[in-house]
């Protein structure tokens, strides 16, 4: 079912100016008119970064998906096809989507993340002969929110990591080339904020199977020690978030 614009609910008018404020001060609302691709696993957030890059009016051309080759192909296949089904009732026809896949499978989250940013470069490059006639700049939007800076301020915390990298991900930043930009608008949102404002447009998404498996670092952290954490402490989730805040702006 195709979108079709009709009246924003209080949530997501208030969510959506939670974005634009962000946006408008990390500069990222300059980029809205450029070529920009947007990179979406199928998951509650990536699928909510659609609906967020539809509403704010981006110039979005084209939906990249990366097939990281560590899950079953049928897995991945619900992927593509939650992807794509997001993508036609967003965008009808006038976005492409397009399945990455890696050479190379990761042995880490790490690793996985470096190889999927040259993913992106690659896919760049191809591109660029094409758009760079009309367009200057190409971006490139993910859908890092909230919680994944609590969760990435806290294993960097545990670690003993130095203090300019407990600041969390930068709202933008660039990928080897001057004209290609990583874009973060939904760094100031909450995971279940998302998964709200997809469920009120009424879109799928697919939960990825090993995002379960506590035995991998980021899983713990936000299936087992966070959850623990704000119940033994209700206030955690606000004074990790002040902190993060007095980290970002300290000199």
């Amino acid at each position: 079912m195709a979108y079709k614009s009709k009246a924003l609910s209080p949530f997501t008018k208030t969510l959506l100016n939670n974005v634009k404020e962000h946006c408008s001060r990390t500069n990222i609302l300059s980029h809205k008119d450029d070529y920009t691709i947007v990179a979406c696993s199928g998951g509650v957030d990536s699928i909510a970064s659609l609906i967020v890059m539809k509403l704010l009016k981006f110039n979005v051309k084209d939906v990249v998906y990366v097939n990281h080759r560590m899950r079953p192909t049928q897995e991945c296949a619900k992927d593509v096809e939650v992807v794509k089904a997001a993508v036609h009732a967003l965008f009808a026809s006038s976005v492409k989507v397009h399945e990455l896949c890696l050479k190379t499978i990761p042995k880490n989250e790490t690793e996985a993340r470096d190889l999927r940013y040259e993913q992106f470069i690659k896919f760049y490059e191809e591109q660029q002969k094409n758009i760079m006639s009309l367009y200057k700049e190409m971006n490139i939007i993910t859908a890092h929110h909230l919680d994944d800076q609590i969760e990435t301020f806290l294993m960097k915390a545990l670690k003993g990591s130095r203090l300019d990298s407990l600041k969390g991900a930068c709202p933008q930043r660039t990928l080897n080339y001057a004209d290609l930009t990583l874009l973060r608008p939904l760094l100031t949102i909450q995971k279940i904020d998302l998964k709200r404002l997809v469920e009120e447009f009424g879109l799928e998404w697919h939960e990825d199977v090993t995002n379960k498996d506590n035995t991998v670092e980021r899983n713990f952290v936000r299936n087992e020690l966070l959850p623990n954490i704000y119940k033994m402490f209700p206030a955690a989730k606000s004074g990790l978030i002040e902190t993060m805040i007095k980290l970002y702006e300290a000199k």
